[in-house]
C-alpha cells in the first residue's frame, strides 16, 4: 500500500476546498507522527492536537509555522 505525503500548502488547499468537513492528517517525523484534527469554517482555521489544544489560526501562520512539514491524510469527515 502506498501511502502519500503532502506538504502544508497542499493540506490548507485541502482544507479550505472541503469546508466545514473535518480533515484528520498527521504530522510527520520520520516514524513519529502527531495527530491534527483541522476545519476550515466561516473563513477561519481550527487546529486540535493530538494533545486537545485547541486553536484558531490563519492559513498563512499555519502554513508558516509548519514550513517544512510532511502530512498524512487519513480521513475526511
Amino acid at each position: 500500500m502506498e501511502i502519500n505525503f503532502i506538504r502544508t500548502e497542499e493540506l490548507i488547499e485541502k482544507v479550505i476546498s472541503n469546508p466545514n468537513k473535518w480533515i484528520e492528517a498527521k504530522l510527520r517525523f520520520g516514524n513519529i507522527s502527531a495527530t491534527h484534527f483541522l476545519i476550515f469554517s466561516n473563513e477561519k482555521l481550527f487546529d486540535e492536537g493530538i494533545d486537545g489544544e485547541k486553536r484558531e489560526i490563519s492559513s498563512a501562520d499555519f502554513i508558516k509555522h509548519y514550513r517544512t512539514s510532511f502530512w498524512q491524510i487519513d480521513n475526511i469527515v
